[in-house]
């Protein structure tokens, strides 16, 4: 009887038979003599205590944006799309800043939504950059069957004219790959594909999921595995009253989960009035400014926070301990 030990794709087993172990070993070995260059960043996201920006999304990788249902999730991947193309998007953030160096392709899928709300969602991206990136290349799969939309996700990344060419990929929402977001085996494999997608095509790819409320726990057994093998997670909140009740419906606080790298300071993300997000760091920001003054009024809050301290430092003796004309403390 075959030894069934992995499966990376619908109705695909790979067997014991099937695998030559000594070619495995060769692709997996790790030479210290020869370290891999660091991951490129393709887009950074938010800003460090120290105000540098944050290498949150890089190729190879995978970021998973977490939220409850109707928190602006769509808003913000919209946003991370306009930044990565550029253009006017600038003038709504100056916290998601893309790295791109050449015209690539981003790759947008929506799994859940109808074509007119799709539709809507994809333009909104046109509408921030105030331009058509051609480059720019949405589908909407809610019509589609599970096995359809994994092997239209492929087929883009392996034998579409786009391949090899693609910078960013969107699924939104991932919990659409699997039929129960509680069968483990099937989350299982949705996260290899995620793995084995991400890496094979030198790509970063960014997953949209569903959280429970008032928990940091994305939903179901698919919530547990993809969240924990992804690069960064990205939580996207409501901001709530006392009683536990949405006080803003146009804001929501955006802030680092887990990372493999530095976290970023939480930030708030702002629909306006011409239903466009924007971003700004403090919550009390005068939001409806041009972006421009707000920068200048953020610099100054920033310079009034606490500083920095050197763990060198920390321990120092404070000044009036010292002797004039000596550097020990005196005693």
């Amino acid at each position: 009887m075959k030894k069934e030990i992995e499966k990376l794709d619908l109705n695909t087993t790979v067997e014991s038979k099937d695998i030559d172990g000594s070619k495995l070993a060769q692709d997996c070995f790790v030479d210290l003599d020869q370290p891999p260059k660091s991951p490129e960043v393709v887009v950074f996201f938010g800003v460090d205590e120290r105000g540098r920006k944050v290498k949150t999304m890089t190729r190879g990788e995978y970021s998973c944006l977490v939220a409850p249902s109707k928190s602006k999730k769509s808003f913000n991947k919209s946003l991370i799309a306009g930044a990565y193309i550029g253009g006017k998007t600038e003038e709504y953030t100056d916290l998601i800043v893309s790295n791109r160096k050449d015209d690539r392709y981003i790759i947008d899928i929506d799994t859940e939504q109808g074509e007119f709300y799709s539709y809507l969602t994809f333009n909104r991206v046109r509408r921030l950059t105030g331009g058509n990136y051609k480059q720019y290349r949405p589908y909407w799969t809610r019509k589609k069957s599970i096995a359809e939309r994994i092997e239209l996700i492929r087929w883009v990344l392996y034998d579409s004219e786009y391949a090899g060419k693609i910078d960013l990929l969107f699924i939104d929402g991932i919990a659409d790959l699997v039929s129960n977001t509680n069968d483990l085996e099937k989350s299982n494999e949705v996260s290899d594909l995620l793995l084995k997608w991400s890496a094979e095509c030198n790509i970063h790819i960014c997953v949209v999921i569903h959280k429970v409320w008032n928990a940091d726990k994305a939903t179901g057994h698919l919530g547990t595995t993809v969240t924990k093998k992804a690069e960064s997670i990205i939580f996207i909140e409501p901001l709530l009253n006392d009683q536990g009740k949405i006080r803003e419906r146009n804001t929501v606080k955006i802030r680092c989960g887990y990372s493999r790298g530095l976290p970023f300071e939480e930030f708030y993300m702002t629909i306006n009035n011409e239903g466009l997000p924007f971003t700004h760091s403090f919550e009390t920001d005068n939001i409806f400014q041009p972006l421009t003054e707000r920068k200048k009024e953020i610099a100054e809050l920033r310079e009034n926070r606490t500083p920095f301290i050197d763990p060198d430092d920390a321990f120092d003796p404070p000044p009036e301990l010292l002797d004039e004309d000596d550097d020990d403390v005196p005693f």
